[in-house]
């Protein structure tokens, strides 16, 4: 059965970005046919002060299907944002906090391979997903919109 892998993208204070280890935990709240990840709030990294990390991405798999983000999906987000806070200060300027999902649709032929991943960014209106074309290059679509009616209540309907 596949299993669902979470982890954060993160700003480290010397101006780099870091990936935590990968966490599998089963979220024993869903269905059999679904599987989830929850993720600890806050990365441990020895090397610098827990109030120094600026959290990015958390980043997730959907490996039973290639499916969209999903209203769960945003609600993680939105409370990260509560804890986090939208944006990140980084050497390149002001980021939003953001969610990505990988998946594999079988597309790669490779029943393991990553065939593309859903992006959403906090305040944007818009999910994303990103997929390779034959050359290699990614391609944006358009897979949903997303509007704020505050800044944790939210609406999400998925492009069909």
């Amino acid at each position: 059965m596949s299993k669902e892998y979470c982890a954060w993208l993160y700003y480290v204070p010397d101006d780099r970005y870091a990936l935590s280890k990968l966490v599998e935990s089963s979220d024993a709240t869903r269905n059999q046919f679904e599987q989830g990840c929850r993720a600890p709030a806050f990365v441990e990294d020895s090397r610098y002060p827990p109030d120094s990390l600026k959290y990015l991405y958390f980043l997730h798999n959907h490996p039973a299907t290639p499916t969209n983000l999903s209203e769960r999906d945003l609600a993680a987000l939105a409370k990260m944002v509560r804890i986090h806070g939208g944006y990140v200060e980084t050497k390149a300027g002001r980021l939003p906090i953001g969610i990505i999902a990988f998946f594999s649709d079988g597309s790669s032929g490779n029943s393991t391979g990553c065939d593309g991943f859903y992006e959403y960014t906090y305040g944007s209106t818009e999910v994303v997903r990103w997929t390779p074309d034959e050359e290699g290059h990614w391609r944006r679509t358009r897979a949903g919109s997303v509007t704020w009616d505050s800044e944790t209540e939210f609406r999400f309907v998925p492009t069909r």
